[in-house]
């Protein structure tokens, strides 16, 4: 008896060991994302073991930062990549030379993102022009919710300086609605029908509607351009990696046979965990081949020059590193929807 338990504990250390030193010999990739529902994915290819897979060791860090505090961390290489919204710091960034260039979208159209409105205020403002100098609610200077506001401002002649911007976090629009503080806020998902499920507020301009440029991309992934020149093999290996991910989540958007298994992947990771609110929400659309599209890009840059957040226009290879995204749709392949779906988006 003695003799075979020394020789199971022998088994074990060694193998012990050698899950150590497999872990040892995997690169390690530290990954900053908003925890959205939309930026799933990279949990998705995180919990189905797609990383390990390809030989990775992905710690991801749900981060809710300034744009400021995100381009520190990928500045100085304590994040190899972030996902979020496409804001101004990434351009800014940029033109400060800071080693950060888009490695895939994250995010496109549709996003389900929609200015709601207060319902008192149906009979007098119907249209985007009658929101002149009324108080709405932006959940941040600089953010890609800027760019979808001063769009839906657009179609009725005005631009942010016809109305009296209010920036707030999400979570205090709905007291602001309820108290009359603003008249409109643009709302993501689930926030926009929880909203108009307690009678807050309606739906009244979605901004998808108003972009004219589509498919519009409105998140993006970062990585830090110093890091990946070093490790390229990594990047594409993470950049496969991260794909399953985005096909999986586009098969449940669809209502594929996997629903069930990334609602519960989803609602154990995302900043939504109630797999009965996920299943009934608006899921913001995917690019299944993670695809960047140029005009959109040109278009959020030239908003935003407009307004003057930006210092100038920049050119596609500042912007973006498509090398890695072009081998590993290779890989993967067409995209196929096992279900039939009349759906907008991740198709």
């Amino acid at each position: 008896m003695i003799r075979f338990l020394m020789a199971a504990a022998l088994s074990l250390a060694a193998l012990l060991c050698g899950a150590d030193a497999w872990a040892q010999g995997r690169v390690k990739i530290e990954v900053g994302s908003v925890p959205s529902l939309s930026g799933g994915p990279i949990w998705i290819a995180k919990e189905k073991g797609s990383f390990d897979q390809v030989g990775l060791d992905v710690n991801i860090h749900p981060f809710t930062s300034s744009s400021g505090e995100v381009a520190a961390l990928i500045a100085t290489n304590q994040l190899q990549m972030v996902g979020g919204a496409l804001s101004v710091g990434f351009f800014n960034s940029v033109d400060k030379g800071i080693p950060v260039k888009i490695l895939l979208s994250r995010g496109t159209s549709p996003a389900y993102n929609i200015l709601m409105l207060r319902p008192d205020l149906q009979a007098t403002v119907k249209k985007a022009a009658d929101l002149k100098g009324r108080p709405i609610a932006i959940v941040a200077r600089g953010s890609i919710i800027v760019y979808q506001v001063g769009k839906i401002l657009e179609t009725g002649g005005l631009t942010l300086k016809d109305i009296e911007a209010k920036y707030m976090p999400f979570t205090d629009m709905a007291v602001a609605l309820q108290n009359k503080a603003i008249d409109a806020a643009l709302m993501i998902p689930p926030l926009s029908e929880l909203v108009a499920e307690k009678g807050l507020a309606v739906k009244f301009i979605d901004s998808d509607d108003a972009i004219k440029v589509q498919p519009a991309m409105i998140a993006v992934k970062q990585v830090n351009t110093a890091w990946a020149e070093k490790n390229p093999k990594a990047v594409r290996d993470f950049v496969y990696a991260y794909e399953r991910g985005v096909r999986d989540y586009c098969v449940a958007y669809h209502g594929g046979p996997n629903r069930a298994e990334i609602v519960k992947i989803l609602a154990a990771n995302t900043d939504v965990h109630d797999p009965a609110l996920i299943e009934k929400m608006a899921w913001g659309s995917r690019d299944p081949y993670a695809r960047l599209f140029e005009a959109s890009l040109n278009d959020i840059q030239d908003f935003y020059l407009k307004e003057g957040l930006i210092a100038r226009r920049f050119k596609m290879e500042e912007l973006v590193a498509t090398e890695y995204l072009d081998e590993a749709n290779r890989k993967l392949g067409p995209f196929v929807l096992p279900v039939a779906s009349a759906k907008a988006g991740c198709r």
